[in-house]
This record gives C-alpha cells, structure tokens and sequence, in this order.
C-alpha cells in the first residue's frame, strides 16, 4: 500500500512542477471576488499574500538535530513551510525547511522573491510594462529590501512599533486594513491542514519518512486547488 501511495505522490509532484506556480495577472483579475476590484480601485496589483504553519516532527536524540528542528513558537520540533495565497483564491505551498528558522530567513533561502521576479518578467502587459507582485507579510517579517531588489516588489505588511509605544491613528488604520486583508490566507492554512499526514506528520510509530512528508506536504499545497 505505501508503495502504490508513493507511485501516487510522485505523479503529482511531477504535474506539480510542470504547472505554473502561481496565476497570471490576467486571471486573478478574471477570477477575483468583485470586492478586490473596490479595492484597487483603477489600479493593476499582482497582490500575494504569504504565511507559514509547522509539520510536526519527533524529538530527535542528536542535539544539534534537535536544535535545528525545534521551534519556539510552535512549541515543539517541527518543518515550517511558506503558504502563499493570490486574491483570484489560487494557493499553494513552499518547500519544508526545519524548525528553527526564522521567517525572514526562510524567505531569502527558499528563494520566493527569486522565483516570483521570474514569473512576473514572464508575465508583462501589452505594452511590455511589468507589474512586480505585492507581497503581503506579517510583521515578523524582515524583507522590505529584499523585495525591492528582486524586480522592485512591493512589501505591505502592519506597522512596527517598540515595546510600551502606543499607535497613531495612522498606523492603526494600516495595521487594520492590512490585517483585514491578509486575513485571507488563514483560509489557505486551514485547506492544508485538511490532510491527515501533514497534521500529524513523521510522528512517533509512522513509518513514513521526511522525504515522504516534505513531497506530501508541495503535492496536498498543489491538489487543493482543484478538490
């Protein structure tokens, strides 16, 4: 049986790679709610809105191992992995890196800003123009520079402030409206989190391996799209 799952797996991982990581700009205007139009009133955006959730792992006995896997914020060992989420409802999932990582790091290691300049040069207006992608982030993460290297993106994220100082009017209605927007992908973290292995992952007794996780957790991020 794990081998006829296997075989599986891979199928859809190869289909995976074939396909076109995220959706024109075209289609997510096609696709997209009316309500986003409202919202960008007369502008042309390539929004994309970014997140990340754990994998559960068992707590090795190296502990370098342990270390490297072992996550404050979840509270445990686990593998973090990107989940990214365009208006038009098109989703998917980045690659597993282990536990430890912060989410700055893991933007500038997976290589996303990388990937997404690629895909929006790919993708220009008639007039040959290029709308770079908006990326929408919480405040955890460190990456205004970095998107404006890789093909001028945008970062829109909530504001920033020191321990004990309070908001202005300002930065509250921008916290707010981006909060309010980015609200959204939550509903990206609860379609993966749909599948069983990625709720449990390589738990004690699985016989599963990460290898099995770490494609298992890129192929449900690509299949719920269309199921």
């Amino acid at each position: 049986m794990r081998s006829v799952v296997k075989t599986k797996l891979q199928q859809v991982v190869a289909t995976r790679e074939r396909w076109p990581t995220y959706a024109s700009l075209r289609e997510d205007e096609d696709l997209r709610k009316a309500s986003w139009n409202e919202m960008f009133k007369d502008l042309r955006v390539r929004m994309i809105m970014h997140d990340m959730t754990d994998v559960p792992l068992p707590q090795p006995s190296d502990a370098e191992l342990n270390r490297a896997t072992y996550s404050k914020y979840y509270g445990g060992n686990c593998g973090k992995g990107g989940i990214f989420t365009q208006p038009c409802g098109w989703e998917g999932t980045l690659e597993l890196f282990t536990g430890s990582v912060g989410d700055s790091d893991y933007v500038r290691s997976s290589k996303m800003l990388e990937h997404q300049e690629e895909y929006q040069n790919s993708d220009p207006q008639r007039d040959g123009t290029i709308i770079p992608f908006t990326n929408v982030y919480d405040k955890g993460y460190r990456v205004i520079l970095d998107c404006v290297r890789h093909g001028k993106q945008l970062c829109w994220q909530p504001v920033f402030a020191r321990s004990n100082k309070r908001y202005g009017t300002f930065s509250t209605l921008l916290t707010a409206v981006v909060a309010y927007t980015r609200s959204g992908n939550e509903r990206s973290v609860k379609h993966v989190k749909h599948s069983w292995l990625i709720v449990r992952g390589c738990g004690i007794g699985q016989s599963f391996d990460l290898d099995f996780i770490a494609d298992m957790w890129l192929a449900w991020g690509f299949q719920i799209n269309f199921i």
